[in-house]
């Protein structure tokens, strides 16, 4: 299924299908968006080390005719953008001080806010929030770090409805999937789309006839080939960071968005539901 991104959204969700010498020239488009789109095609090849057929067969790879065509893209994105700030340097170091950790923990945490932003694709998440809606129940599937943030969404959406589900067992999820009840839909997390035990849930859910959304970190994967929705979010994890928020920040973010476009569709509901929540929890606080 065809998906429809901005161009570096589909650059963030393309890059573990790109070869070495493609990613560089990924790696330099992303984090210098403003200057290439005032290079030639050769200028670029130069920036990156790499020949000008690596650069056509990059701009192949989007999806598009030629050069031209990926730098008008990329134009389009920039003119609804604000001017790039100044550059901060990333890479946690291991002779770096607590300060400037600090400084660089924050700063990647807003990377990926502005690459989740960046990736979210507003068609999609309206498809997104009208398959929640329409579903008569909503199971939401995630496995190791993934499960937490399936966890997470169970929480929000359960203030404003009964029929979201998760189980925390990756075998009682296998059941779960394998039985899905007509009308249900599958909500399933995964930052790399490539997780045996997910992969085999998503089957089990598409053999029952339930649509799935998938909230990944990649377009282009065994899960996402699945999926009737994609959402994009998050970046790439460093070395320091497997299993860190870095990727989690960017996911909670959109699934802040997708919770407020539900409550947004579904007002009357949501408002009534969040009340009686609210008291149940109120209730329980001692006076």
């Amino acid at each position: 299924m065809q998906f429809s991104l901005n161009i570096l959204a589909q650059i963030v969700g393309t890059e573990n299908n790109f070869s070495k010498t493609e990613k560089r020239i990924a790696d330099f488009v992303l984090a210098n968006p403003r200057e290439v789109i005032t290079l030639s095609i050769s200028e670029l090849a130069v920036k990156c080390g790499v020949s000008d057929a690596t650069v056509f067969r990059f701009c192949k790879h989007l999806n598009l005719n030629g050069y031209q065509e990926f730098r008008m893209e990329l134009i389009k994105v920039l003119s609804g953008s604000e001017p790039d700030q100044e550059p901060v340097e990333m890479e946690i170091l291991n002779d770096d001080s607590a300060e400037r950790v600090i400084d660089k923990v924050l700063a990647i945490h807003k990377s990926a806010l502005t690459k989740s932003r960046d990736a979210l694709n507003a068609a999609q998440l309206e498809q997104a929030v009208d398959m929640i809606t329409q579903a008569k129940s909503v199971y939401f599937f995630g496995v190791g770090g993934s499960l937490l943030t399936a966890l997470e969404a169970k929480v929000r959406f359960m203030q404003v409805s009964p029929k979201f589900h998760v189980d925390i067992d990756p075998q009682l999820q296998a059941l779960s999937a394998s039985l899905l009840p007509a009308e249900s839909l599958a909500v399933i997390f995964s930052y790399s789309g490539a997780t045996n035990d997910i992969i085999e849930i998503a089957k089990m859910v598409k053999k029952q006839g339930c649509p799935i959304i998938v909230i990944t970190r990649f377009l282009q994967s065994p899960l996402t080939a699945l999926a009737d929705v994609v959402l994009i979010s998050g970046v790439n994890e460093g070395p320091y960071q497997a299993g860190s928020l870095t990727v989690k920040v960017g996911i909670l973010f959109l699934l802040d968005v997708l919770y407020t476009e539900y409550c947004k569709k579904n007002i009357d509901e949501s408002n009534k539901n969040k009340m009686i929540t609210s008291r149940a929890v109120i209730d329980k606080i001692p006076n």
